[in-house]
Order: structure tokens, then C-alpha cells, then sequence
């Protein structure tokens, strides 16, 4: 067992991982800025761009999972979003350097490989490298978030290469909550959406309709600290079938009719291929979306 620092621990994933990392028996210094999602342990309220606060707490501890950064390119003004971003990691990777630490987990996103435009900017066919994704897509970020994300993976990378750690990061897609952990609600009065797929957005199309369940994720974080991954390495995780309810094949013909791919169009069974996750861990998310693809 060990001691793990959790950032992020009040939100939706990292209250997840808290609860999974606990149930497994590892001490865990649950950081956050704020009250979030009840979780088993003690918060620290610490903001992350106190860096003597993070050093401080990171003392003793034998993992990090740094999950705290602005989740969505609309979380802040574009430059306070990217500078607070990349401040906030160098913060805890440096922190964890001081205090020896050598496996460290980051949340970066699917955006960094297939992101959204930036606000404002017109709509344009979707930008990927090649479908299926999987974890060696290049990046190709079009938006801040996606920029900041980068910059974060590049500053673990360096840190995993001169300190020999075992680093990943996970570049996740839109995240959900499933139905058996999903709190009760009264009836809603609200008007409901279009069913899912019947008009998908742009980020939808720009993140390849990649989706993945918070528990899942938290699973895979559990999952990988238990397992040697030498050096650094990127995961794109995620549920193999698109979120949305249309088969594969026309997806592909609809959204990304420029876009190279590794398979014919007729044998896609997804958009995003997790083989080489399963392989070098054993992990396959469990949780399945509302709403999946038939085929």
C-alpha cells in the first residue's frame, strides 16, 4: 500500500479515484481548493498555485495523481486558464521531484490529440491525425486548453526522463457519470434535449465522440499505480464505441470523410482504439455510456 496525494480530489474525478485508491487500502492526502464530492478522507484545502503549500503536503508521499487543472477550454479567460494550467503542474511535478517521488499520474485530455475550436472561431471538418485514435496519436491542439495540456505532458515527460520515473499521462475524453453511481434527482420540469446523436456538437465531432465513465477512470488510475510502467508514457483512454447512437461507418463518412484510417471504414467497430492500454495493463472500462453506437 501507499501513501498517494490525490489534486482534484473534491471533483467528480477525483472523488472517484479517492474512493477507489481508499477501498484498496492506500493512505490518501485528498488535495483541493474547495468543498466538492464527499469523499472517505480529510481535505486539504490548498490552492495549487501556492507552491510552498504543495510542497509542503507532497512530503511523505509515494504517488501523486494530479487531476486539478481547468477542465474545458471555457473555464477561464484563455491566457489565465493556459498560465494557471502550466503553473499549477510545474508546482506539483517539481514538488514531487523534492520529495523523490517517482510515480506520478496527470489528467490530460483528448483534446490534446482532437480538440475543439476555439470560441468564436468558425466550424471546420474535424482535425485527427488518423481514426481509430489510440495512444500514439500525435498532437495536434487548436485551442489554449488543448495547448496547456500539451505543455503539462511535455513538462512530465521531461521531469520522467531525467528522474527516471514511471509517468503517464491520460489524455480523457468527456467524462460521465454512470448510472449506479449517479446520485437520485426529483423529477426534472426542465425541457428535455434532443436525444444524443441526433445533433451532435462540435466538440463532440472534434473529440471523435470519445467518452468514458468517471469510475472507469479512476479504476485505470488505481490500476496503473499497481503496475510497472517504466518512463513516460500517454493513454487515451476510452469506452470502445462512439457516445452517440449511429453506427461507426456513418460517422466516419459524415465527419471525417478526409481523415486516414487504420482499418476499412466497414470493419470500424469505434472511433478510438484502447489495445495497447489493455495490453501493457490489463484495464478495459467496464461502465457502457447512455446512448452507444449499435456497431
Amino acid at each position: 500500500m501507499m501513501k498517494i496525494a490525490v489534486t482534484g480530489a473534491a471533483g467528480k474525478l477525483g472523488s472517484n479515484t479517492c474512493r477507489e485508491l481508499h477501498r484498496q487500502g492506500h493512505e490518501i492526502v485528498a488535495i483541493d481548493r474547495r468543498q466538492g464530492d464527499a469523499i472517505p478522507v480529510p481535505l486539504h484545502a490548498v490552492d495549487l498555485l501556492d507552491s510552498e503549500a504543495v510542497l509542503r503536503l507532497l512530503d511523505g508521499c509515494e504517488a501523486v495523481v494530479h487531476l486539478a487543472n481547468y477542465t474545458s477550454p471555457r473555464g477561464a479567460p484563455m491566457p489565465r486558464l493556459f498560465n494557471e494550467n502550466v503553473a499549477m503542474n510545474m508546482n506539483v511535478f517539481h514538488a514531487a521531484h523534492v520529495h523523490g517521488i517517482r510515480r506520478v499520474i496527470f489528467a490530460s485530455s483528448i483534446q490534446v490529440v482532437a480538440s475543439e475550436r476555439e470560441s468564436g472561431e468558425p466550424e471546420s471538418p474535424a482535425q485527427v491525425a488518423y481514426l481509430p485514435l489510440d495512444s500514439d496519436s500525435p498532437p495536434n491542439p487548436t485551442n489554449g486548453y488543448a495547448l496547456s495540456k500539451l505543455v503539462g505532458e511535455t513538462q512530465l515527460e521531461n521531469m520522467a526522463m531525467r528522474y527516471d520515473w514511471q509517468a503517464v499521462a491520460l489524455r480523457l475524453p468527456s467524462l460521465f457519470l454512470p448510472a449506479h453511481v449517479r446520485p437520485p434527482h426529483p423529477p426534472s420540469t426542465r425541457k428535455r434535449r434532443p436525444p444524443s446523436g441526433t445533433d451532435p456538437s462540435q466538440a463532440q465531432i472534434g473529440q471523435a465522440f470519445c467518452i468514458l465513465s468517471h469510475t472507469d477512470a479512476a479504476r485505470l488510475i488505481a490500476t496503473i499505480l499497481q503496475t510497472e510502467l517504466p518512463g513516460f508514457r500517454a493513454y487515451l483512454p476510452a469506452y470502445p464505441k462512439p457516445r452517440v447512437n449511429v453506427p461507426v461507418a456513418d460517422l466516419i463518412e459524415t465527419h471525417y470523410a478526409s481523415v486516414p484510417l487504420r482499418t476499412p471504414r466497414e470493419r470500424c467497430t469505434g472511433l478510438v482504439d484502447i489495445t495497447r492500454i489493455t495490453n501493457e495493463t490489463g484495464w478495459v472500462p467496464e461502465d457502457k455510456p447512455p446512448g452507444t453506437s449499435p456497431r
